[in-house]
């Protein structure tokens, strides 16, 4: 069901943490306040399409721009990208493995208020729609809605989880006690503890599950990249089945999300220069993606967006003087005949040839450099930003396969379609691979695709592998740098001095963030992790 959807911020919650009182904003909004936002349906997706904006919206600091923000700082606390200097000091402190221990870290409470925000203002739709339309719940709009609402609630508690709470653990399936979020699945604002990482899986189950059948009962399909669909919904289910272990489960739910779209292809990586996106004009930009964001053009959010830190063209101290790179190793483990290679430079003076006037005699250009993502122009740092990609789905296809035992031929056939669109025609060779080499090979594979993504930190924690960063600061001889007025000397590697923390055994009590001390002051059933 396609309907004209109003855009803008719309009933944003106040609410900072999950038992605070403050809860709905009542002070009007762009398009529609709190007291007439269940007047009408029509109103109520209005609320939709205020999450959906809030998804990049700006915060307090140039840190705080949304979703991409913090899938910055999940890849900060990686192996796989890399700071080069120490810049203007942006996301310094999470790269070092500081300020997701800080209870009082604006850095550290910030997704904590994001997540939540957005589940209040599901909640708020949920009851809404329960409330004041509960004749209606047979409308296909009425269903899509609450779909949407349904979906978002149970992706904000999945990111929770992971990040402010132990790994679920696949050998404890149905018993993992361990101290999970607070779950919040009501309008009502009650100080609640936090509930076990089981309970938290069940809910997000629970929720996603009443999204599927209701976007299948809509019959809805979504009319924008930023709107949830039950292609989103079902990626959300197979990225939660693939984390606690449930293979058939992710397996399923994969295969039905990537119907969504097609994959891009080597030209397509090729025409754009970088990762294709929706503002590229070439055939066929965007159909990879299954959920997203595309900034408008009256919305520029400057210093406080994504591209401000890791696109290769957009104009700000911090990529002028702390341009990111991929590591050595997995720039060598793509071959020449691989894409997506492409989005890297090796010396980073093909970039400076791109934009000499952006990066001027102030810029340090890296080795390894990324050229995966692009601002709209150097002074304009709007850029599409992906949540969910087909390829992923491959991926999550593929490593279920991989795991659940008698399928390797299948996983070796799943893999084989994702690289054989990612590699020059005909040059792909099917891996013959089985067993934990196929797995290691699909997680590379995973590493590769999704590099800068916000995948890195999540991913070694439900994996339970160590943090383990190759450090050097001798750059490659084998490799061409150059050198004058631009400092290009760089080897690939983490930087020790800058990174400082090299080295995270797994399960160490640093892979849980801390829960925010105000929200500990405010709700005193809360305990703080160790």
């Amino acid at each position: 069901m396609k309907r004209i959807k109003y855009f803008g911020i719309v009933v944003l919650s106040l609410f900072l943490f999950s038992c605070q009182k403050e809860f709905l904003d009542t002070t009007p909004t762009a398009s529609v306040d709190a007291k007439n936002a269940f007047s009408s349906l029509d109103n109520a997706y209005a609320v939709i399409n205020g999450i959906h904006r809030y998804m990049y919206n700006s915060g307090d600091y140039q840190d705080e721009s949304g979703e991409a923000s913090i899938n910055l700082r999940r890849d900060m606390l990686g192996e796989d990208l890399c700071m080069t200097a120490a810049g203007n000091g942006w996301f310094n402190r999470f790269y070092q493995w500081t300020d997701h221990r800080n209870g009082q870290a604006t850095a550290n409470i910030y997704p904590w208020r994001f997540y939540y925000r957005i589940i209040a203002n599901a909640n708020a739709v949920i009851d809404g729609l329960n409330t004041k339309f509960a004749d209606k719940k047979d409308d296909g709009f009425f269903q899509e809605i609450m779909a949407q609402a349904l979906t978002y609630r149970a992706w904000a508690h999945f990111n929770l989880v992971q990040l402010y709470a132990k790994r679920y653990d696949p050998t404890k399936k149905g018993n993992n006690s361990q101290l999970g979020v607070v779950l919040s699945t009501t309008s009502e604002v009650l100080q609640r503890p936090r509930s076990t990482v089981e309970e938290v899986y069940a809910q997000i189950n629970t929720d996603l599950n009443n999204a599927i059948a209701l976007f299948k009962s809509s019959g809805s399909s979504p009319a924008q990249i930023s709107d949830l669909s039950i292609y989103a919904a079902e990626a959300i289910k197979a990225r939660v089945a693939l984390t606690t272990g449930e293979w058939q489960t992710a397996i399923d739910y994969s295969s039905e999300a990537l119907k969504a779209g097609k994959l891009f292809t080597a030209a397509d990586f090729k025409a754009n220069g970088g990762f294709p996106t929706i503002f590229s004009s070439y055939p066929g930009a965007g159909s990879e993606w299954i959920w997203g964001s595309q900034v408008k053009s009256d919305q520029n959010t400057y210093f406080a967006s994504f591209f401000a830190y890791m696109s290769w063209n957009y104009s700000s101290t911090n990529i002028r003087t702390n341009p990111k790179t991929i590591t050595r190793e997995l720039y060598d483990a793509m071959p020449a005949t691989d894409a997506r290679k492409a989005m890297f430079s090796l010396t980073g003076y093909d970039i400076y040839a791109k934009a000499p006037n952006q990066l001027d005699s102030r810029a340090l250009v890296a080795s390894y450099e990324t050229k995966k993502f692009s601002a709209v122009a150097p002074a304009d740092s709007r850029g599409d930003i992906a949540y969910i990609r087909v390829a992923e789905m491959y991926l999550i296809k593929a490593e279920a396969e991989a795991r659940i035992g008698g399928k390797d031929a299948d996983a070796q056939n799943t893999l084989a379609t994702l690289l054989t669109s990612r590699y020059d025609a005909g040059t792909y060779v099917k891996s013959a691979n089985t067993g934990q080499a196929l797995i290691d090979e699909i997680l590379l594979q995973r590493r590769i695709e999704l590099w800068g993504e916000g995948f890195r930190f999540t991913d070694l924690k439900r994996l339970d592998l160590p943090l383990a960063r190759v450090i050097t600061a001798v750059p490659d001889p084998a490799k061409p740098y150059k050198t004058g007025h631009i400092t290009a000397n760089y080897s690939g590697h983490h930087d020790p001095t800058l990174c400082v923390v090299t080295e995270v055994p797994a399960g160490d009590a640093r892979w849980q963030w801390f829960i925010p001390k105000d929200e500990i002051n405010a709700n005193n059933l809360v305990i703080q992790n160790e």
